[in-house]
């Protein structure tokens, strides 16, 4: 029957699906609600069942931990009474306390010192410890491990004969007499400290998903730092309806909507109880048990998964792989073909979309790359015609004066000259070898450094073999160059100087030009942020920046950045990938 629904049931859903026109999120939800409600229904009850699993073991755990607990403070304090009485019949104590007046300095001091060896032994006995005191009202002196000798007075108000555990004054001691009578004065009291700091750091062990309390109507020792809450746990357990017997009792209680469970139970040497409280929430917060309930779980998972996978195959999956597989063609360039959906729902109106998008995408690429074929030829044209009046004057007019003064390097001046002319009046290829456009550079430079050669240094790297069949548009270098002389270099009276090299950056081709005028960051970032600003006039620089980007990409261009000579850098980029790789 199983095997029957998982053949049936998706595809009955898809044809359903199909011929509905339902939005695909109404789709996914009702469809992932029905697969899943089985696998909810029963992990609730797993976990029900996990949880009561779970209290019941940690109860059971931290009661065997606090019935330890109870029941080595008790042998303690047992333990510390028998010492304490064993020290009743000292020899040493007796003799001092009904012998005193008849005792010489030297044996008085003797008995002392013995005295406070066997109570300093006695004190570290046992952690609980933090002080002994033997009072001996006949002498007026007390003897203490700590404080060795002080003044004493017997106050009838505190003293007691009754040995056992009290508290006074936040205090508890065990206090013994000697001889206990109750109509007779002692001769000495012997009087333990026990230690606080200890009773509470010993119930930091169920400071664990909980805390522990230690009270009596006089004291009250809490591991938690929320006072309200020891408080209200205190006050409950006061209640006629909680046991406060010496056997452990569970029960649970609530304070602030917060569910506890206590383990509470009352110590046998004196009217002292011990309160071990934790947080429900937290004992059950992890489930490590019925590992085959969970595999059972993740086995119908699993199924329920399967089974919703392939109905958002059908639903989503399809589609945007087709969707895709267009978008594919679509960066190859094509954009002849049109896709259809069998569904009527969001997919096919994204469908009708795409087609429309592509139909429009195509005739305006079209007349986008048409118009920046017009306008970056036009701008080069402008560039070519743009020759400076001044250049050529002061050229035609050096060249006049070394013919004149039979000048040895007129002949190179006007060779470069030429050269140069020529070059900028050709119009017939918009690409040339880079070894051409790297030759007109230098017959720029050449020219210039024979005008300026009294302020000017001129540095070519010359272009390796390698990269001179490299083709390039046309001007692209001598637009660089004269923004170094205009821009850079136009106020050096002397000194000035202007590097051109090249150099390969992983998959770059980079030409360099530097010069060492005045440059600051915030020109470079300025020129920088003029590159795209679809702004203002299109200036030599900006020309190249964009036809390099129309024929390399946009991985490639100008940029600009401050020089070693404190001049501007501009370096011009050529990826050195596909048709070149022979590179």
């Amino acid at each position: 029957m199983f095997k029957h629904l998982w053949k049936f049931w998706p595809r009955k859903i898809m044809n359903i699906l199909s011929q509905a026109k339902i939005p695909i999120m109404v789709k996914l939800f009702f469809t992932f609600l029905i697969l899943l409600v089985p696998v909810f229904v029963f992990s609730l009850q797993l976990i029900e069942v996990g949880k009561n699993e779970m209290k019941s073991q940690i109860s059971n755990s931290k009661m065997e931990q606090v019935q330890f607990y109870k029941t080595s403070l008790e042998e303690e304090i047992e333990r510390i009474v028998a010492l304490q009485q064993q020290y009743l019949n000292d020899r040493d104590l007796q003799k001092l306390s009904s012998l005193s007046s008849s005792l010489t300095e030297y044996e008085r001091t003797i008995i002392i010192n013995r005295i406070y060896q066997k109570l300093t032994v006695l004190k570290n006995s046992s952690a609980y410890i933090e002080d002994v005191e033997v009072k001996i009202p006949s002498i007026n002196r007390s003897i203490s491990p700590t404080r060795y000798i002080n003044e004493y007075h017997l106050n009838e108000d505190l003293y007691t004969n009754e040995y056992g555990v009290i508290l006074k004054n936040d205090h508890m001691f065990l206090t013994m007499a000697y001889p206990a009578v109750n109509a007779q004065t002692p001769q000495f009291i012997i009087e333990i400290h026990l230690s606080i700091s200890y009773l509470e750091q010993s119930l930091q062990q169920f400071t664990i998903n909980g805390g522990a309390i230690l009270f009596n109507p006089n004291l009250q020792m809490s591991t938690s730092n929320d006072e309200a809450i020891s408080s209200k746990i205190v006050a409950a357990f006061k209640d006629p309806d909680i046991s406060q017997t010496e056997e452990l009792s569970l029960s649970s209680i609530e304070i602030n909507n917060i569910n506890y469970v206590t383990i509470s139970g009352k110590l046998s040497f004196s009217d002292t109880f011990v309160i071990v409280y934790l947080l429900e929430d937290k004992m059950v917060a992890t489930m490590n048990n019925y590992q085959g309930y969970y595999w059972l779980l993740g086995v119908i998972t699993i199924l329920m998964t399967l089974m919703f996978s392939y109905i958002i195959y059908q639903l989503i999956h399809k589609p945007i792989k087709v969707l895709v597989h267009s978008f594919k063609k679509v960066e190859k360039g094509e954009f002849d073909f049109k896709i259809k959906s069998i569904f009527n729902d969001e997919f096919n109106y994204i469908y009708k979309g795409f087609n429309r998008m592509t139909s429009s995408l195509q005739r305006l690429l079209q007349e986008s790359y048409l118009q920046q074929i017009h306008l970056y030829q036009a701008e080069l044209k402008q560039l070519q015609v743009q020759i400076n009046p001044h250049f050529l004057y002061n050229s035609f007019f050096i060249l006049h004066r070394m013919i004149k003064y039979k000048h040895e390097k007129a002949e190179a001046f006007s060779k470069h000259l030429g050269q140069y002319f020529k070059y900028i009046t050709r119009n017939a290829n918009q690409e040339v070898m880079l070894a051409e456009e790297y030759q007109h550079m230098i017959s720029y430079l050449e020219i210039q450094q024979l005008r300026f050669s009294n302020r000017l240094e001129v540095s070519i790297e010359p272009l390796e073999q390698k990269y001179k069949h490299i083709k390039v548009p046309r001007l692209i270098l001598q637009p660089i160059v004269e923004n170094a002389f205009e821009h850079g270099l136009q106020d050096k009276v002397s000194n000035g100087k202007l590097y051109t090299y090249c150099t390969q950056q992983m998959d770059h081709f980079i030409i360099c030009v530097e010069d060492n005028g005045e440059m600051t960051e915030e020109i470079v970032k300025e020129l920088t942020a003029s590159l795209y600003s679809e702004q203002g006039e299109v200036t030599g620089l900006l020309n190249v920046h964009r036809r390099l980007q129309l024929e390399f990409g946009y991985e490639s261009g100008i940029t600009f950045s401050l020089g070693r000579c404190g001049g501007l850098k501009v370096m011009i980029s050529i990826p050195m990938k596909g048709e070149y790789d022979h590179v």
